[in-house]
């Protein structure tokens, strides 16, 4: 995958999340492909590097999905990463 084949708020890098509750609304948004999964991985990232102190209590449906996003994620790359060293 490629950075101009991800959607094009991620390549523009203008999300428009700024906090966690705009990012859990965002997940019923997404589908659990790659794509979505880098992308939402990168607004966690971005949301949890301003704070973790945050007032919002994250549902255990919504704490799974966003697991699962993270964790498609980070295999996508040590896929990518362990195709090239071979």
């Amino acid at each position: 995958m490629h950075l101009n084949n991800l959607p094009g708020d991620f390549t523009s890098k203008k999300t428009g999340i700024s906090s966690l509750d705009e990012l859990l609304s965002e997940l019923t948004n997404r589908n659990e492909e790659i794509e979505d999964s880098i992308l939402v991985t990168y607004w966690l990232r971005n949301v949890l590097g301003h704070s973790l102190a945050w007032n919002v209590n994250v549902d255990q449906d919504s704490y799974r999905k966003l697991y699962l996003f993270v964790i498609t994620a980070c295999l996508h790359v040590i896929n990518c990463l362990w195709r090239n060293l071979q």
